[in-house]
């Protein structure tokens, strides 16, 4: 427990997930809030949520294990593309052949990651929701990053089918793992971003996380049996990836 309370008085409870929505996920909150959170994700994920040691591990080097042919990667719910963005130069500079399809599905945040990355060599971005990955195929790697949390339990099983179904290497998904103690540090950490959606949706982003259990129970109704694997990294990142 944490000595935030919630709004009935009583501390937080990190048994379960929190049933409540970010601010961001509001079609009606305000653009200029909601893309000024966009941005400041650039920094965040880059301190944070690790995912140049994953896309590394588990997409470039074993890019650079197979042949020369072009490969293709789908984003679900890139943001402002940063992510894709850092994933193909460095593919680039590798001398892999890669190019990325980035999926949103607010219009007001794909209109903005075009403008950041009009030219960006590889990069294709579509307004698109996430169960429309299939229609960009064929489809090598399917990666997400701080997506998963803001759905509900009841769809993300059908989310992980898909992802297995459509990806004919592997699937990726990084997120925020549930506890106190994550909760605790961003308290901290989350005090740096201002004027925006950032710091409120951080906490109520870590209250919507994700243990290993729910991990495996959503793998298990999904069907994937032992087609997986899970694995933590600190700072409180909870990876699941498969190959498929």
């Amino acid at each position: 427990m944490t000595r935030d309370l919630n709004p009935t008085g009583a501390p937080l409870d990190f048994r379960r997930r929190w049933p409540g929505s970010e601010l961001m996920d509001d079609p009606a909150c305000d653009e200029t809030m909601l893309l000024r959170t966009v941005d400041q994700f650039e920094s965040i994920n880059r301190w944070v949520s690790r995912y140049r040691r994953i896309l590394s591990k588990l997409v470039i080097d074993d890019l650079g294990r197979r042949s020369s042919r072009e490969h293709h990667l789908i984003d679900l719910g890139a943001g402002g593309c940063d992510i894709p963005v850092w994933l193909l130069r460095e593919a680039s500079r590798r001398g892999l052949l890669l190019r990325v399809t980035a999926l949103d599905g607010d219009a007001r945040i794909v209109a903005h990651a075009r403008r950041r990355h009009p030219n960006e060599p590889g990069l294709t971005i579509h307004h698109a929701d996430l169960a429309t990955m299939d229609q960009y195929g064929p489809v090598d790697y399917i990666f997400c990053n701080h997506v998963l949390h803001h759905l509900p339990d009841a769809v993300i099983p059908d989310v992980l089918q898909m992802m297995s179904r459509t990806a004919s290497i592997r699937w990726l998904i990084n997120d925020l793992v549930r506890s106190p103690w994550a909760y605790a540090g961003f308290q901290v950490f989350g005090r740096f971003y201002r004027r925006s959606f950032a710091f409120e949706d951080g906490k109520r982003s870590i209250r919507r996380g994700f243990t290993r259990q729910d991990f495996q129970q959503y793998a298990e109704i999904a069907g994937l049996r032992d087609a997986y694997d899970i694995i933590q990294i600190i700072p409180s990142r909870i990876v699941m990836h498969g190959k498929s």
